[in-house]
């Protein structure tokens, strides 16, 4: 190869790299490409969906900010509710002792009750340390879940399906918000295998994403929402573990869809109302003349 033709190689990949450099990488998803993953696109109409599109496009505002706009919220058929937010470790087991870690992924069979774990914890002569971090652990996971990540299985949610964690850490604080990841919720306010849309504020934007409520926990309880994290590589290990300050949301905008209420139910509702009334002054009548 002549040195004329290295040179020219070389620009050219010199070129390239600084395109992609100022272009920041990978093209950004479309707002469009957006709306269909939060299947929020056929909720709204396409004139409806355009003007937003356009919105967010021009008005330098996030989809989330817009979507917090009570009459947004009417366009697209949903209604807004605060809630209060917290997170919890989705596979506490990633972030035991190392040598903890070692133990369990030696035992053979699960664990059905705490009580089994300390019972087998006892057998290895447990430090503090080591007590501390499984109490901790155990607040986050079921002790069958525990050992279903120690033999490198996904844990389940309690709706019964493998657990999805809502925000990755994958080091350095660079998160990332996945659609379809889990929540945990008061089943009584939002069921279980329901889905709902959040907006939150991290690391100083507002996000919105499209969730499942597939888990329950003890402590949630009414307006309160439980946001599954799978923690980074760079983590400290329990019982040092602290959650990240810019992950500690406290509060949090819920979005569930309206129930359209078709014409024909509106008929009925009026027709039985309707006949209801007449039977109740039929006998009232009926009552006066005796």
């Amino acid at each position: 190869m002549g040195v004329r033709l290295k040179k020219t190689i070389i620009f050219a990949s010199y070129y390239l790299c600084l395109i992609v450099s100022l272009s920041g990488g990978a093209e950004k998803e479309s707002i469009s490409t957006r709306l269909e993953k939060l299947n929020l696109a056929q909720r709204g109409s396409d004139k409806d969906v355009k003007s937003l599109i356009q919105i967010v496009n021009n008005n330098n505002q996030t989809l989330a900010q817009v979507l917090l706009d009570p009459s947004w919220q009417n366009r697209f058929k949903l209604k807004s509710q605060e809630f209060k937010a917290t997170v919890y470790y989705s596979n506490p087991f990633d972030l035991l002792p190392l040598k903890l870690q070692t133990l369990l992924k030696g035992r053979e069979r699960p664990f059905e009750t705490r009580n089994d774990i300390w019972e087998w914890l006892k057998k290895h002569d447990p430090s503090p340390s080591w007590k501390k971090a499984m109490k901790i652990a155990l607040r986050q996971t079921t002790p069958r879940n525990l050992w279903r990540s120690s033999q490198g299985k996904s844990p389940f949610a309690k709706g019964g399906k493998p657990l999805k964690p809502l925000i990755i850490d994958h080091g350095n604080r660079n998160y990332e918000l996945r659609d379809g990841g889990h929540i945990a919720t008061d089943p009584s306010i939002i069921p279980t295998h329901s889905n709902v849309w959040l907006i939150f504020n991290i690391k100083g934007k507002d996000r919105i994403v499209y969730v499942s409520a597939a888990d329950t926990g003890g402590n949630v309880k009414g307006k309160h929402v439980d946001l599954p994290i799978k923690a980074g590589s760079d983590w400290e290990k329990l019982p040092g573990t602290k959650i990240p300050k810019s992950l500690q949301i406290t509060n949090l905008t819920v979005l569930t869809p309206t129930l359209p209420v078709s014409e024909s139910i509106l008929r009925n509702l009026k027709q039985i109302l309707s006949t209801g009334k007449k039977m109740i002054f039929g006998i009232w009548n009926a009552v006066q003349k005796e």
